[in-house]
């Protein structure tokens, strides 16, 4: 069985060019972005996350399933996806997703020096909790889900 995805057609400097389908998760976000690298692609099919080897037409990683915003930091250099309750972050280096900052919802996003803050919903308050990530250190300051649950 097949079932179109997100189809994207990819022109490499080394080779013929090569057309992907990307099958699509339940996020809102949907685009292609310049790896922080230089070298990579990112693609995103609603919500779905894949890093993408131009050069060798192949996935070198997944991530995500429910992104629905994406901000480009310049420093650290790095692309940051924000889902339901987390944020994975791809610098030129690494893949890493934050700690849980939210029960089910983020709101407000902003990068605010090295950090990127925003709101994550609290719904045992019915209140919204400010968390900050720090790009740097991977650290995670506030938000609304409890660090003691995994």
């Amino acid at each position: 069985m097949h079932s179109e995805g997100f189809v994207v057609r990819f022109l490499p400097a080394t080779r013929d060019p090569w057309t992907g389908n990307f099958l699509p998760s339940f996020g809102q976000l949907t685009g292609i972005f310049a790896h922080p690298d230089d070298r990579r692609a990112v693609v995103v099919a609603g919500g779905q996350g894949y890093v993408v080897d131009i050069e060798s037409a192949c996935v070198t990683e997944e991530f995500g399933a429910d992104l629905g915003e994406v901000f480009d930091v310049a420093e650290p250099r790095a692309l940051v996806f924000a889902g339901y309750t987390s944020l994975d972050v791809i610098t030129p280096t690494e893949t890493w997703r934050s700690a849980r900052v939210s029960w089910d919802g983020i709101a407000n996003l902003r990068v605010r020096g090295t950090s990127v803050v925003g709101d994550g919903f609290d719904p045992l308050n019915d209140s919204w909790q400010a968390f900050d990530v720090d790009l740097s250190t991977h650290e995670l300051t506030g938000g609304a889900y409890p660090k003691e649950l995994p």
